[in-house]
């Protein structure tokens, strides 16, 4: 019975009670049917009574936390404990549901126990658009979402991990090694094989000669394994990156048309090339066309041979910070855009404190500034609903008045910004003078960027969001 059910919730749970936490769970994990309670109190049981009821990052568990470009320049060193949760079951009474951290994923506890999904909370369209965008892929293509059924995290992670792995080794040679050829010509290109040459050369009238040489050449294996894993790779299908496009061509051509033995695949990590330097860059994308080619169904994210808690895990705030940060990058030229730059906070005292803001605009002209805050959790724009946390207010204006400071008549503002599936038309009373203060030389505002769902179009979304954020650092009315 467990193991049919793939229990499913979303990031930031722990900051839900008790009770909205289940119903979200229940919601999630069967989105189709009634709530079953009675199955999602059975599975969590079962993961409890094994002990496998809470993870953390520094708890020793088999996590691979996926680390984009700029991970671990940009993150803070100084998370505590709480932040680095992964998940933790709660339990009252007979009833169970599941808290989570800033971390999605999928969570597996081996065989016959159910594996936790960990989802972004947002539309699988709109969650590929962000991871995009943080790998350096920023084509117009696959804003709407064409598949015929959903990825999983867990397989579009593994695609994802394979294919920026892949494009750090586009432009470097293929691991090759030495082979031994044998030609006869009238010109040397090596020694001469002296067997050859006596045995036939010498009583021929042509006068060629046998000789040997050594050539390098790509290892077959690897180019089979790495071709079939981009086959594998359903994202591809929709988004052409021009370097992986190119190695697909080169791979394709020199494929050997004989379908990967289980065997080669289990053994490539350990083909002897890999020892060479100038090769070790091309183990981590193997390893994943390992994962790719070994799992049949890649959306189960099911892996029966760990034994102990374990999967593969990336921070969500991040991602959207580092969204953000390249959306707002590429569409303001006049900007400069700094992302997690260190402002320090009483220097010569022992309670010095290093903050970072998420991100910083400075105009390249005038030098006017703006300080964003990226906020990765739910936005309905409604005065009932406690969207905006007091903390991030309190958090945003104490980075606001540091450069107001500073900076003096120079700092215009400052912003929080979010995800939404609220309508653009309905995200209203969004600005206002610093405080409320009438005059107040500085202004404060609440963003979003809409997501659509699958079937909306989401490069018109961050159209909409770029126009709202250049209104307000221009200085105008909406």
């Amino acid at each position: 019975m467990a193991k049919e059910i793939s229990l499913k919730t979303t990031i930031y749970t722990q900051f839900y009670d008790f009770d909205y936490s289940q119903q979200l769970l229940r919601k999630l994990t069967f989105p189709k049917t009634e709530n079953r309670s009675d199955e999602v109190n059975k599975a969590c049981k079962l993961l409890v009574d094994k002990k496998m009821n809470f993870a953390s990052l520094n708890s020793g568990e088999q996590f691979e936390l996926i680390k984009l470009s700029g991970y671990d320049q940009l993150k803070n060193d100084d998370m505590s404990d709480k932040d680095k949760l992964v998940f933790n079951i709660d339990q009252r009474n007979d009833q169970y549901t599941i808290s989570t951290g800033i971390f999605c994923g999928v969570i597996n506890f081996g065989d016959k126990l159910p594996s936790v999904e960990i989802t972004a909370g947002i539309s699988d369209s709109f969650f590929k658009r962000i991871l995009n965008h943080c790998c350096g892929i920023y084509a117009d293509t696959n804003t709407k979402s064409s598949a015929s059924k959903n990825e999983s995290i867990y397989s579009l992670l593994i695609q994802y991990l394979f294919l920026i792995s892949l494009r750090k080794v586009a432009s470097q040679s293929f691991p090759k090694r030495y082979l031994s050829r044998t030609e006869r010509e009238y010109s040397i290109k090596g020694e001469i094989d002296i067997e050859e040459y006596v045995n036939k050369d010498i009583l021929m009238f042509d006068k060629k000669v046998t000789y040997k040489y050594q050539t390098m050449k790509d290892i077959q294996n690897i180019i089979d394994v790495l071709y079939e894993a981009c086959k594998k790779c359903e994202i591809t299908k929709s988004l052409e990156l021009p370097d992986i496009a190119r190695l697909k061509i080169y791979l394709k051509d020199n494929y050997s048309h004989k379908k990967c033995s289980k065997g080669l695949i289990k053994n490539i990590l350990k083909d002897k090339s890999l020892l060479n330097s100038l090769y070790s860059d091309f183990k981590r994308p193997l390893k994943y066309a390992q994962v790719l080619l070994n799992n049949e169904d890649l959306n189960s994210g099911e892996n029966s041979k760990i034994s102990g808690i374990s999967g593969y895990l990336i921070d969500a705030s991040f991602l959207w910070e580092m969204y953000l940060y390249n959306l707002l990058r590429m569409n303001l030229p006049d900007w400069k855009v700094d992302s997690q730059t260190v402002i320090s906070f009483y220097d010569n005292t022992f309670y010095k404190k290093n903050n970072r803001p998420d991100l910083v605009l400075t105009n390249k002209k005038d030098g006017r500034v703006f300080v964003f805050d990226a906020k990765f959790k739910s936005m309905r724009f409604s005065k009932y609903a406690n969207d905006v946390d007091n903390n991030d207010i309190r958090q945003l204006h104490a980075y606001s008045y540091y450069y107001s400071l500073t900076e003096k008549d120079k700092f215009c503002g400052a912003a929080l910004i979010y995800p939404t599936q609220v309508p653009y038309e309905d995200q209203t009373n969004n600005v206002d003078q610093m405080y409320s203060i009438k005059d107040a030389p500085s202004k404060f505002g609440v963003f979003a960027v809409y997501d659509p769902g699958d079937k909306g179009n989401i490069k018109e979304s961050e159209e909409e969001f770029i126009r709202r954020i250049k209104v307000f650092i221009r200085g105008e009315d909406a």
